[in-house]
């Protein structure tokens, strides 16, 4: 799922991006998360985690993505680590990189924003079938976090998510 384009510093250039949610390639070792794509350049970079992998954490990192101006490949991390519903104690560091950027309290506004947002039920279902498709796992314990808190309807992610169990069960 791609993002608003827009411009950027990427290090120390000012570049065209577009943010995106993905995986570094195909398989179970596959990494989700966050990135950019340069448009008119065959370039992109990505953060991820390695799987099962937390796609609306990855969503949610993505839309902190599209409001930061500087951006390097701890930023990208750091965008992902924040979208989270907890940060641990030790990826402190990574919410403080963002809030010398944005300031807390505009940090703590996009975090609230962001936490309480979610892709359309149509996103969601295009976002997973893709994954799926590539062999990427999704982490079904978010999905159904999201569906307890009645954040997400239980349709059309409840196949995928049981599919994933029953993976995870047969290992």
């Amino acid at each position: 799922m791609r993002g608003s384009r827009s411009e950027k510093f990427v290090d120390t250039k000012h570049r065209k991006v577009i943010p995106f949610v993905g995986a570094n390639h195909e398989g179970e070792f596959a990494k989700l998360g966050v990135g950019l794509i340069f448009p008119g350049e065959r370039e992109s970079t990505i953060w991820g985690s390695e799987g099962p992998c937390l796609l609306i954490q990855s969503w949610r990192g993505m839309r902190i993505l599209e409001r930061i101006e500087h951006t390097d490949y701890g930023t990208l991390r750091a965008c992902w680590t924040v979208a989270g519903r907890k940060i641990p104690d030790s990826d402190e560091c990574y919410r403080d990189e963002l809030a010398r950027q944005l300031g807390a309290d505009e940090l703590r506004a996009l975090r609230r924003e962001v936490l309480a947002s979610l892709p359309s039920a149509d996103e969601l279902n295009v976002m997973v079938m893709n994954l799926r498709e590539k062999d990427v796992d999704v982490d079904s314990r978010e999905l159904e976090e999201e569906i307890k808190a009645g954040r997400i309807a239980t349709s059309p992610l409840e196949m995928p998510a049981r599919e994933t169990e029953e993976r995870r069960r047969d290992n």
